[in-house]
């Protein structure tokens, strides 16, 4: 499982790193667990390079979708234009 899985996946991952596709992240030391993040357009491109990992049928995965903190503010204006305009 190592070496047909386990290996071949955090190569790919290194791989995706040097393609500037993950921005960062690892394995938690003295655990098997891990975290990172990925650059990518969609939540399917990032379905997408997780199938495409060969561990990927064998770990469970948690994909939290992040918006931008500039994106973010402007919501939370046009939110709070909203808000005010109804009182």
């Amino acid at each position: 499982m190592v070496e047909q899985f386990i290996i071949p996946s955090f190569e790919i991952l290194a791989k995706l790193e040097d393609e500037k596709k993950v921005l960062g992240g690892g394995v938690n030391v003295g655990a098997r667990a891990g975290a990172f993040i990925l650059d990518v357009a969609s939540d399917d491109e990032a379905n997408r390079v997780l199938q495409g990992l060969p561990f990927w049928g064998v770990v469970k995965w948690t994909l939290t979708p992040l918006q931008g903190f500039r994106q973010r503010a402007e919501d939370e204006r046009v939110m709070l234009r909203q808000l005010k305009s109804m009182l």
